[in-house]
């Protein structure tokens, strides 16, 4: 029993730590988002349903795009994304975070981060935690070619341009 509550204190908390910091990361490095991201975040959330109002952080470090907050839902985008880009560029990358916060995607994943604080010792746990997590993102994926109405080899070519 000990051992068990051990094991779960410690993933748990190692979940809670890496959380902490990346805020901490994500506040030393935010910067001034650009008037037509917040203007291009309502319109998609209208155009996709979602009743939530969205917030764009903007940052000049190697985090995101992304999605955080439960209650006050944030998209974090990278400096480096945005410079250059169109906002019909980015509307792909976008959408695909508005979706997640649509579908309560941070809801099921921090369930998943419990299920496997409590199932810590538990490979299929791990498993399921991870096959979940691939799911969410391929749902999206494909959520977000449906509503936007674009071609796969379009948007394919937007998460490229993000890797690149």
């Amino acid at each position: 029993w000990l051992l068990w509550c051990c094991g779960g204190t410690l993933v748990a908390s190692r979940a809670v730590v890496q959380l902490c910091l990346l805020m901490c990361r994500i506040h030393r490095h935010k910067l001034q988002t650009p008037a037509e991201i917040p203007a291009l975040v309502s319109r998609l959330s209208k155009r996709l349903g979602l009743k939530t109002n969205v917030r764009v952080w903007v940052v000049d470090c190697g985090i995101g795009p992304a999605v955080l907050g439960l209650m006050r839902p944030v998209i974090l985008l990278p400096q480096c994304i945005i410079d250059g880009k169109t906002p019909k560029e980015l509307e792909p990358l976008i959408a695909h975070e508005l979706v997640h916060v649509r579908r309560s995607d941070l809801f099921w994943a921090m369930a998943q981060t419990l299920a496997t604080s409590i199932q810590w010792f538990n490979p299929f746990a791990w498993l399921a935690s991870t096959a979940l997590t691939r799911e969410a993102e391929r749902r999206c994926d494909e959520e977000t070619v449906r509503r936007l109405g674009i071609a796969p080899a379009d948007y394919d070519r937007a998460l490229i341009d993000v890797l690149e």
